[in-house]
């Protein structure tokens, strides 16, 4: 299957510079992000050409395995299902791809981006992913190999609620003979 790059969404939860856990208990570290598709979004080519490759899949996985569809789960989740607990993914569909190894991660200008301070969740974002049919104990899905994420607007509100040290200290004011002179 082909990389594809997804449509603009919410970028949440990213663990794209130190590898985590893949799940509660599990010794697998991965880097993964998720991303929020809303309406907008879900209408745009790049949202009907993943729904394509996660259609290919699934009638590959039901030839294959002579299964119906509704044994398979599909990594394209109802936001709405969690929006109790993440108020963000109200409206939603998201997908939550990783990966092994560290994707490559670059801004709205296509520079590479190194400080992990310069991405968190709110961030508009787009993935590139590869999908892939997986079978495990009987069971068989769809999920999503993360191989890089293009930040598309950094000046975004987060969603932890911590401000930018900009918005801070926004009206701040020097008063008159409170300056220090400069260090050098």
């Amino acid at each position: 299957m082909p990389n594809i790059l997804t449509p603009v969404g919410t970028l949440n939860f990213p663990q794209l510079f130190e590898a985590a856990p893949r799940s509660k208990g599990s010794e697998k570290l991965v880097y993964t992000g998720v991303l929020c598709m809303d309406p907008a979004a879900r209408n745009t080519g790049a949202f009907k050409t993943l729904e394509e490759a996660i259609e290919e899949i699934v009638q590959d996985l039901m030839k294959k395995h002579k299964i119906k569809r509704e044994r398979i789960d599909v990594a394209l989740r109802d936001g709405d299902e969690k929006a109790d607990k993440y108020p963000s993914y109200a409206g939603t569909l998201y997908i939550a791809p990783w990966s092994e190894s560290r994707p490559a991660i670059i801004g709205p200008d296509k520079e590479a981006v190194f400080d992990k301070d310069d991405v968190w969740s709110g961030q508009l974002a787009r993935f590139n992913v590869r999908p892939f049919g997986w079978e495990y104990s009987g069971k068989y899905g769809v999920n999503f190999n993360l191989n890089g994420v293009q930040i598309m607007k950094f000046d975004m509100p987060r969603l932890d609620g911590k401000p930018t040290v900009e918005a801070m200290f926004d009206d701040a004011k020097i008063a008159s003979g409170n300056s220090r002179p400069a260090p050098f």
